[in-house]
């Protein structure tokens, strides 16, 4: 059994990912946390949370701009590439949907990561909030 000492523990880093309940008007995207990971660093993404609170334009059937990403999604992506997300969660319902939790999303590869949530419809107004954390090895 290995334990946490000092010299270790002053090395990780803890990048809060959150956005308070927010307007996200339709086809647009937030970025809301960012770290660029340097050669012989670790990212580990802890946890990650999508919540959508309400649909602000009712009565519409949503036109998806990606079918794939649902109504809402956050992920996290590197060096802007958002078509392949290391992790993603996404709803096409009000609630909250997270990352699956019981698996490990780790990056080594230097670059930089961002975290972006996306409103993935054409005719759809939302009102979302994300929260999430991601710890960094140096």
């Amino acid at each position: 059994m290995s334990y946490v000492t000092d010299r270790r523990f002053a090395r990780v880093v803890n990048v809060p990912a959150s956005l308070p309940e927010t307007e996200l008007r339709r086809g647009k995207s937030i970025q809301i946390a960012q770290w660029r990971l340097e050669l012989g660093q670790k990212l580990v993404l802890k946890s990650l949370c999508v919540h959508v609170v309400r649909v602000l334009t009712p009565g519409r059937l949503p036109a998806y701009a990606n079918t794939a990403l649902g109504t809402a999604s956050v992920g996290l992506y590197l060096d802007g590439a958002l078509t392949s997300p290391i992790a993603f969660a996404r709803t096409e319902v009000v609630g909250a949907v997270s990352v699956y939790p019981y698996a490990a999303h780790t990056a080594v590869t230097p670059g930089l990561y961002t975290v972006v949530v996306s409103n993935n419809t054409t005719n759809i107004d939302l009102s979302v909030c994300v929260a999430g954390v991601f710890r960094v090895y140096t």
